[in-house]
């Protein structure tokens, strides 16, 4: 669903789903997930199913993204997050674009 489709209450949701992704929050960040939610990273092989999969990444392999800077914006019509994660030394560097697929 594209941008300037979303309702009030979608934009709410993405809203929440930035600010538990910031917070590093995974209950939060569940809450807002369907249980058949699904994350891929290209270029990496890295593919996601369900929100235990996706817990355990965040909290194992991608610890490192804990501490996150995000700015919403629009991708190709979509809602998107892009993240800056914690550089070692200090400061903070570019680390990925989000592009959420809400449904109706």
């Amino acid at each position: 669903m594209r941008v300037d489709e979303m309702t009030d209450e979608q934009r709410a949701l993405l809203q929440r789903y930035v600010s538990a992704f910031e917070r590093y929050d995974m209950d939060a960040l569940v809450s807002v997930l369907r249980q058949d939610a699904t994350m891929s990273m290209p270029p990496y092989a890295l593919w996601l199913s369900g929100v235990d999969d996706i817990v355990a990444w965040h909290v194992g392999p991608g610890h490192g993204c804990r501490g996150s800077r995000t700015q919403l914006l629009t991708a190709n019509g979509l809602p998107a997050m892009a993240t800056w994660k914690p550089r070692e030394g200090g400061g903070y560097q570019p680390w990925s674009l989000v592009v959420v697929e809400p449904e109706r």
